[in-house]
């Protein structure tokens, strides 16, 4: 069953009045363009299978060894693996992999591999020759957010780059969708506003919720949410469309109209079940980046409320008329 929300899905028709969403669309397509595979991103994938577990083992308890020695702060997903008992194995083979985007950890690496068995450390330094850093991981390295990245400029360089085909469009859909109900109703400034420093306060959530990793914080997710949550949370009570879609045959799919608070409930609802989840620990998606995201947007949507009943208030006041009109 698919299930999601489409607000004022009539009237979506992107044109000149949307210049923002138009340009922001368009620069998140070049950078993902310009990342697209020039080059080999997984030059040990020919290998058998044997011998690449063997890789990423000795090269896990590598970066373990280099984690404890240096005292690094650590995430809690690099954490828990560091410190699992019940299949270690499995988590040396991640941390292997998560090795490949510490800058820091490659000046070290091969002396971290001899500490260990020197047999599979031979193996190990034989095919090490054959696995080349890509291009796009440097990028991550670069202007995504881990701790040795993070900076003024990263927090918002990060929102443009995407780590998967899947990932891109997901984060354009609901771009495209609230974005333009964003700025038709509010106006550009609003708009360009909630998706920057939503963004921002994805970060920052990231960096409170996880603590910095070395791997890299990527994605417009956190700037999308606080578009979907000002929306939803601001007409809280008014009726919006959500596309569900159950069989391709008639009557099984369409649109139906329901109050915008649902909008609210199940996205907070969805983001903190897998942030507080196993899914939210392993899983590749930073959803306390989504939650940081969300959270501004709630924020800014009661605060514009407050405001606007504020002055409503005050023109409904006589005396304070009587006043402003004998000036």
């Amino acid at each position: 069953m698919i299930f999601f929300p489409v607000p004022e899905h009539e009237s979506l028709v992107l044109n000149l009045k949307h210049a923002p969403i138009c340009i922001l669309v368009s620069l998140i397509l070049i950078v993902c363009f310009l990342l697209s595979k020039p080059f080999d991103q997984n030059a040990l994938a020919n290998l058998p299978v044997e011998e690449r577990s063997v890789f990423w083992q000795v090269q896990g308890e590598a970066y373990t060894r280099y984690l404890i020695d240096n005292k690094i702060v650590l995430g809690s997903l690099v954490k828990q693996l560091v410190l699992d008992k019940k299949k270690p194995e499995s988590s040396k083979k991640i941390l292997g992999y998560l090795s490949l985007r510490d800058s820091k950890f490659f000046p070290y690496e091969e002396w971290y591999a001899k500490q260990g068995d020197l047999v599979k450390y031979e193996f190990w330094k034989s095919i090490q020759k054959i696995r080349n850093k890509s291009f796009f991981e440097k990028i991550l390295l670069s202007y995504g957010i881990n701790y040795d990245s993070f900076a003024e400029t990263t927090v918002f360089t990060y929102m443009f780059l995407h780590a998967s085909t899947g990932h891109l469009i997901a984060n354009l859909l609901f771009l495209l969708l609230f974005g333009v109900a964003v700025e038709k109703r509010f106006g550009s400034i609003m708009f360009l506003s909630l998706f920057l420093l939503g963004g921002v306060m994805g970060a920052f959530f990231y960096f409170s919720l996880n603590g910095l990793s070395m791997v890299s914080l990527i994605g417009a997710s956190g700037s999308v949410s606080a578009l979907v949550a000002f929306y939803s949370f601001y007409l809280l009570h008014e009726k919006t469309s959500f596309f569900y879609f159950l069989l391709p045959f008639e009557g099984y799919f369409g649109f139906i109209s329901l109050p915008a608070v649902g909008i609210v409930i199940w996205w907070a609802l969805y983001e903190l079940a897998n942030h507080y989840s196993s899914a939210g620990i392993y899983g590749s998606v930073a959803h306390s980046a989504h939650l940081g995201g969300f959270t501004l947007g709630v924020l800014a949507a009661s605060i514009l409320r407050l405001t606007q009943n504020f002055l409503v208030g005050q023109e409904k006041n006589p005396a304070l008329q009587d006043s402003l009109s004998s000036l």
